[in-house]
C-alpha cells in the first residue's frame, strides 16, 4: 500500500497505486510536491499479460514486447511503463517523426542518435533502449523519485501550480495497475484533475497525447467536466442566440468579439460540437493555432463524425508545421465525405509536401553541396550573367568583381517601387556580399555605442516593403552616426519579402558595421515554406536564388544577435532555463543550421524581448 487513498479496484480517480489528488499533491496550493515513490513500490501489470489478453491499447506495441522487457530489465523500469511512453509519444509506430525531428517509438531527439545501427535512429531496439536509458537518467537525477521523474519527462516541475502551468501541455501515462489498467491524467490541459480511464475499447493514449496543441488550452476546459453536465433547454436556446451573434461578428471580421461570444455560448452549452468548431475557426483567424487545435479536438470528442472539425484540425496542423498529422485528419474527412474533391486535392498536395520534405532531408544528409559554393560555381561558369537588355540600376564592376554603392541602393529601392525586379545575378551578388560579412561574425555581436551615435531597432516587417521604407523615413538609414538593427521576421506573409530582404542585405553589404540583422523565427525553412517566402523567392528569382538565404545566407548570418552596449537584443524571448550566459550564446554553432523547436537557438528566435541591463535609454522606433 502506497498511501491511505488507494483502492483495490480501479475507479476514475483512484486505484491500487493511490488517488489522483495524492499524486497531484500541492498543485492547487503552494506548489506541486509529489510523494516520494520508487519504481519498486508501484503495482504494475505485466506487459506480456496486457498484450496477450487480446484487447486494450497495448496491442499496438505487441511487436516490440521483447525490447520493452529486455531494456526495462536492463534499466530497472517496468516494461509496461516504457510501452506507455511509446504509446504516448508515437502510438507505438516506429516510423513516427516528430515536428522537431524526434525519431521513432520513443520520439528520441537527434542528439541521442549516435551509434544507431546503420544510422537508423528509428530502429526499434535502439530507439527503445535509448528511451529507457534517458528515462533512467531522469530517474537518477530525481534521486529515484518516480513521480517527479515522470513529471520532469513531461515538463512538470516541483513547485508548479495551476497558475504556473499554462506552458505545460503533456498528458503523461503514470502508472499501470493490476487487473485492468488506468493512466492517471496529471495534465494541466484539464484542470478538473480528472483521470483518463482506459477500458477494453479505449484507443491508444497517444491518439490524444501525440496530438496535443501547441499553446495553452481553452480556458473553459479548466472548469468543465462535460460528462456530468446537464444542459437545460433554456441554456441551449441562449447558446444558439449567442452563436448567432458570434456568427455575425465573424462575418464582419471582428474575430476577437466572435471568439468571446462563442466562449459565452460554450459556457451555456459545452456539449454542442459546432460551438467548439466555430471557435476553432475564429482562433485560426487570430492565428491562435494552439487554442484552435484544442477546440477542434474537443468538437471531435463530442461528435466523432463531425467532418468539419477534422478539417479544421488538419488545417491547424498545417499551420504549426505538422503535415503528417494533417494527412491523418484529411483522410478522416474523406472517410466521412468520400465525394469531397477539395479535401482530396488538399490531401494529395500535403502528401506531396511530405515526400518533398523527406527528399530534401535525404539530399542534405547525403552532403549536398553548399548553395553558396554552387552559386559561385555557376557564376564562374558564366551561367548567371546579367542580360544585356537590362536597363535598371547597375552594380559597379571593378577587376571582374561587383561592388555596391549607396547610389545603387537608392536606385534599387526606386526600381522596386516601380514593381520591377533585379536580374538574378544582382540578387546573388547582394546575398553573397552580405553573407561574406555575416559569416565572419560571432553568434553574439558586441557593439559599443558611442555617446554621439544613435541606434534604432525595427522588428517584424514581414514582407511589407512600403512599411519598411516608412520606418526608414522615421529612423534614418544606417550610417556612421546611426546604427540600424533589423530584429528578425523580415520575410513571410507580405508580398514583398524579396524586396525587404534584398534592401536589408544591400545595406549590410555596404555598411557591415552600421547595419545589423537578427534572425527571427520566420527566417527558417519550415516557416518560409508555410508562410510564403519560399514560393515568392522561387517565383521571382528561381530555385537556386532561394537556397542561399534559407540555408547558408540567413542560417549563417541572421542569428547574430546584435547587442548594443549593455543591452541584449534578440528577436526571441526569455530562455526556459536559468543561468544562460552570453558566452553560451556566443558558442552556438549556427552555420547551416535550422533552429528546431527546442534549445537556445530556438529560444533566440521566438517571441520578442528587449532585456534592459542599464538605465541608459535605448532609442526604439
Amino acid at each position: 500500500m502506497l498511501n491511505a487513498s488507494f483502492t483495490e479496484q480501479v475507479t476514475r480517480t483512484t486505484g491500487p497505486n493511490g488517488s489522483i489528488d495524492w499524486l497531484n499533491c500541492g498543485l492547487t496550493g503552494s506548489g506541486w510536491n509529489p510523494p516520494y515513490v520508487t519504481v519498486n513500490e508501484i503495482i504494475a501489470v505485466s506487459l506480456s499479460s496486457a498484450v496477450n489478453s487480446g484487447k486494450g491499447p497495448f496491442l499496438a506495441c505487441s511487436k516490440y514486447v521483447q525490447y520493452f522487457e529486455q531494456y526495462g530489465s536492463e534499466y530497472g523500469i517496468p516494461p509496461i511503463m516504457l510501452a506507455s511512453f511509446a504509446l504516448q509519444e508515437s502510438s507505438c509506430n516506429p516510423d513516427t517523426v516528430g515536428g522537431a525531428g524526434e525519431q521513432g517509438l520513443m520520439q528520441i531527439t537527434k542528439d541521442k542518435c549516435g551509434g544507431a545501427p546503420g544510422g537508423n535512429c528509428r530502429d526499434p531496439a535502439f530507439n527503445i533502449r535509448t528511451g529507457a536509458k534517458y528515462f533512467a537518467s531522469t530517474l537518477d537525477d530525481n534521486n529515484g523519485d518516480l513521480i517527479a521523474a515522470v513529471g520532469n519527462y513531461n515538463g512538470w516541475f516541483k513547485g508548479m501550480t495551476y497558475s504556473l502551468s499554462d506552458q505545460v501541455f503533456h498528458v503523461f501515462i503514470l502508472f499501470t495497475l493490476r487487473g485492468n489498467w488506468i493512466s492517471l491524467n496529471l495534465s494541466t490541459l484539464d484542470h478538473t484533475r480528472k483521470s483518463v480511464e482506459m477500458s477494453d475499447t479505449t484507443s491508444s493514449p497517444a491518439s490524444s497525447a501525440s496530438t496535443l496543441p501547441s499553446s495553452v488550452p481553452s480556458p473553459e476546459l479548466k472548469t468543465l467536466s462535460l460528462e456530468s453536465i446537464d444542459v437545460s433547454e433554456k441554456d441551449k436556446a441562449e447558446a444558439l442566440h449567442l452563436k448567432a451573434l458570434a456568427n455575425k461578428e465573424f462575418t464582419g471580421h471582428n474575430f476577437p468579439a466572435a471568439a468571446k461570444l462563442y466562449s459565452e455560448a460554450i459556457e451555456k452549452n459545452p456539449k454542442d460540437a459546432t460551438l467548439w468548431c466555430n471557435r476553432a475557426y475564429t482562433r485560426m483567424k487570430l492565428e491562435e493555432y494552439g487554442y484552435a487545435l484544442t477546440d477542434a479536438t474537443q468538437a471531435i470528442k463530442l461528435d466523432p463524425r463531425y467532418a468539419k472539425a477534422f478539417y479544421r484540425r488538419a488545417t491547424c496542423y498545417m499551420q504549426i508545421l505538422k503535415p503528417a498529422s494533417a494527412v491523418s485528419d484529411f483522410k478522416k474527412v474523406l472517410a466521412l465525405e468520400p465525394k469531397n474533391e477539395s479535401v482530396r486535392a488538399q490531401l494529395v498536395s500535403t502528401q506531396k509536401l511530405i515526400r518533398k520534405i523527406e527528399f530534401e532531408k535525404a539530399i542534405e544528409m547525403e552532403g549536398e553541396k553548399s548553395p553558396i559554393e554552387r552559386c559561385y560555381e555557376i557564376i564562374a561558369e558564366g551561367g548567371c550573367d546579367v542580360d544585356k537588355s537590362y536597363a535598371g540600376p547597375k552594380l559597379d564592376l571593378e577587376d571582374g568583381k561587383y561592388t555596391i554603392t549607396y547610389d545603387f541602393i537608392k536606385s534599387m529601392i526606386q526600381w522596386f517601387k516601380e514593381g520591377k525586379m533585379l536580374p538574378k545575378r544582382y540578387v546573388w551578388e547582394i546575398v553573397l556580399g552580405a553573407h561574406e560579412h555575416f559569416s565572419k561574425e560571432d553568434s553574439l555581436i558586441n557593439v559599443n555605442l558611442e555617446a554621439d551615435v544613435a541606434c534604432d531597432v525595427i522588428g517584424d516587417v514581414h514582407g511589407q516593403f512600403y512599411d519598411m521604407l516608412h520606418l526608414f523615413s522615421l529612423t534614418g538609414e544606417p550610417n556612421e552616426k546611426h546604427y540600424l538593427l533589423m530584429n528578425g521576421d523580415l520575410v513571410d506573409r507580405g508580398s514583398w519579402s524579396i524586396e525587404v530582404i534584398l534592401t536589408a542585405f544591400a545595406f549590410k553589404w555596404l555598411y557591415p558595421k552600421y547595419m545589423f540583422i537578427n534572425r527571427g523565427n520566420h527566417e527558417t525553412k519550415d516557416m518560409n515554406r508555410a508562410y510564403g517566402f519560399e514560393g515568392e523567392a522561387k517565383h521571382k528569382h528561381g530555385e537556386q536564388s532561394y537556397k542561399p538565404p534559407s540555408l547558408h545566407g540567413k542560417s549563417d548570418a541572421i542569428l547574430s544577435p546584435a547587442g548594443l552596449k549593455r543591452y541584449f537584443v534578440v528577436h526571441g524571448g526569455i530562455f526556459s532555463k536559468d543561468e544562460v550566459t552570453l558566452e553560451d550564446i556566443r558558442k552556438i554553432d549556427r552555420i547551416g543550421r535550422q533552429p528546431g523547436q527546442e534549445g537556445l537557438m530556438c529560444k533566440l528566435l521566438r517571441l520578442v524581448a528587449y532585456l534592459h541591463l542599464t538605465d541608459r535609454p535605448l532609442q526604439v522606433k
